[in-house]
């Protein structure tokens, strides 16, 4: 007996498929195994009529990744890999980590930034600057850097 015809006759398959360079180009390697057999198969493609012979005449459940090409076989009972499924999980954490390590980091900037506005001011120097005074032509040198600190301060929060 065939292989395939031993494998039809499992109650569960693993499907999976992997990029394979070869002379320069980029086919594919899928590999159909059960607890007791194990099938190679290279394609010059991806979809699912690589393997479909495989899969006709097959009553079991397929376990496979979340690739759609695995949707066409609804004949058989599905079940998504479980290690595929928990790298997707950590990669998923991990991402929300740096993300949130991200938020974490302007937040801080932006109380540093709120808590120098505020001390800038509340200082006596500028007391004259929230009071909307309007400034003459000796001060006003003086007060434009101020002024681009206090803008570049609003701008940046």
């Amino acid at each position: 007996m065939q292989l395939e015809e031993l494998h039809k006759q499992e109650s569960f398959t693993h499907i999976d498929e992997s990029g394979l360079p070869m002379q320069g180009k980029n086919w594919w390697l899928w590999v159909i195994f059960t607890a007791n057999i194990v099938i190679y198969r290279q394609s010059h493609i991806i979809g699912h009529t690589t393997i479909k012979d495989f899969i006709e005449g097959f009553q079991g459940t397929i376990i496979a990744v979340f690739f759609s090409a695995y949707k066409k076989f609804d004949d058989n009972d599905q079940q998504k890999c479980l290690a595929h499924l928990l790298s997707d999980v950590i990669e998923l954490i991990v991402g929300l980590q740096k993300e949130n390590e991200q938020i974490e980091r302007k937040i801080q900037k932006h109380e540093m930034t709120g808590a120098i506005r505020q001390k800038y001011l509340n200082s006596k120097k500028n007391k004259a600057l929230k009071s909307n005074c309007k400034f003459d032509k000796k001060s006003a040198p003086f007060h434009q850097p101020l002024n681009r600190l206090n803008a570049l301060i609003i701008i940046s929060w």
